[in-house]
């Protein structure tokens, strides 16, 4: 019965270890591309899955222009950017937009602003 039992798991890993990597999406894609210093196709990639919401590829949108990966530095468009993500309330880009508003890189300095995003992301 135990070796059946494995000689079953084995066979259901094999099987569903193909699907598993079928299922990575754009923003994981994106995020393999960036790994490797692909910043132009990891980018692409990004837009394509921000088109529909996702804040993942958005907030990475924004680091590329906060560090001026794969397009020109521009703390403004990183701003932009992880607006769209922090108000889907993802919390990494809820930082790094507070620290955008401490420093008044690409938007005003402010920070109580600052701080309300830290807040946010912290809860």
């Amino acid at each position: 019965m135990k070796q059946w039992l494995c000689i079953v798991g084995a066979a259901t890993a094999l099987a569903l270890g193909p699907c598993g990597a079928a299922m990575a999406g754009p923003f994981e894609d994106g995020q393999a591309a960036y790994d490797r210093g692909d910043y132009s196709q990891a980018l692409q990639l990004w837009r394509a899955a921000a088109e529909t919401g996702d804040a993942r590829s958005e907030q990475m949108i924004g680091l590329s222009y906060e560090l001026g990966r794969g397009v020109p530095r521009d703390d403004a468009m990183a701003a932009a950017w992880y607006r769209r993500a922090a108000n889907q309330g993802l919390a990494e880009a809820e930082a790094n937009l507070g620290a955008l508003y401490a420093s008044g890189r690409g938007v005003p300095e402010n920070y109580a602003v600052a701080i309300m995003w830290w807040r946010k992301a912290a809860s």
